[in-house]
């Protein structure tokens, strides 16, 4: 069966006091282009498909003063399929890019690429959100008297809670010290720019990563907050632990994500054998005045949820009862 393939080249840079001599922390660098690879290929799936596949390799050709690395998206279209979307072609490599990122000629009224549409709202959600038809575009009201006009398709990925969270990711080297800002670029061109203060709040706050020490009545305390994967052991429907795995024990902990436990509450969520959580794990060590170490697990957000389909379910959720959420208006196609 014949493949055809389209390719586009573009490169992510960050800058900043850290990264003075050209390198970068591979702690942060790896998870930001792990998620760089689920944000495209979350896309490819969210607007083409089944039809075609896509894949994102590094070039080796890093450069030197920021930290950039050059970047190759290839996608894969089965021949067999073409004919079958010809009246909704396949977005090509190209165009994923420009609809991620935007193009390098910015357009004067309407936003097209989801992290220009991230910047402009710093990553909130609109709280209304109007279809126009006769302009092919989507109008985010804010809630404050700002809106904003988006090309369609690129709202319809800015929608997508798992496309925000891959570039929460993307850009959390920014939202730590040394590190200034984070580009887009093709070739020459700054497709985009995004710096600290582009990042939502909750970008931001102290207790995402890193690790304290405290003291009470009771004695000392040792917190810290990393990303993990887990594996679901039990889950909890009511308010309470749930019991993970993280490959070596296991361990009870409370989601704190208020997000994902509406999802949860809503059946928005289903659970098989063998899902995987990736999580922001908050692990707390505290020492009591006896010299017992006790040891809590409180996860404060969920990144991403990843399903093991193969296996039987523990729980999937019919839907039949579901409440809708609010509907966006819809304005008529223009009539002349």
């Amino acid at each position: 069966m014949a493949f055809l393939m389209s390719t586009e080249t573009f490169q992510l840079a960050y800058d900043g006091d850290a990264i003075v001599d050209g390198s970068m922390d591979v702690y942060l660098l790896s998870p930001a282009l792990l998620s760089l690879g689920e944000l495209i290929k979350d896309a490819n799936e969210i607007l083409n498909g089944s039809s075609s596949e896509s894949s994102l390799r590094v070039r080796s050709d890093f450069r030197t003063g920021s930290f950039e690395v050059s970047l190759i998206l290839g996608q894969t279209l089965l021949e067999a399929t073409k004919n079958l979307f010809a009246a909704h072609p396949t977005i090509d490599a190209a165009g994923l890019v420009a609809l991620l990122f935007g193009g390098v000629k910015k357009a004067p009224d309407v936003i097209e690429g989801v992290m220009k549409v991230y910047k402009a709202l710093k990553g909130e959600k609109p709280q209304g959100i109007v279809i126009d038809q006769s302009t092919h575009t989507t109008i985010f009201n804010m809630g404050d008297g700002n809106n904003y006009r988006v090309e369609d398709r690129t709202a319809r990925l800015y929608q997508d809670e798992r496309v925000t969270r891959s570039i929460d990711n993307i850009l959390k080297p920014v939202s730590g010290l040394g590190i200034d800002f984070m580009e887009v670029r093709k070739d020459k061109d700054v497709i985009d720019r995004l710096e600290k203060g582009d990042l939502p709040s909750r970008m931001t706050s102290p207790n995402d990563i890193g690790e304290f020490l405290t003291s009470d009545a009771d004695g000392a305390k040792l917190s810290n907050a990393q990303e993990m994967l887990l594996r679901i052991s039990k889950v909890n429907f009511e308010k309470g632990r749930w019991t993970f795995s993280d490959g070596k024990s296991k361990f009870g902990a409370e989601i704190e994500d208020e997000a994902f436990n509406e999802k949860v509450r809503q059946r928005q969520e289903a659970f098989y054998a063998g899902d995987t959580l990736h999580v922001m794990l908050r692990t707390t060590q505290k020492l009591g005045k006896d010299n017992k170490l006790d040891i809590t697990h409180v996860i404060e957000r969920v990144l991403r949820h990843t399903h093991a389909l193969q296996e039987p379910s523990l729980f999937l959720n019919s839907g039949e009862d579901r409440p809708e959420p609010d509907a966006p208006k819809v304005l008529p196609p223009s009539r002349e």
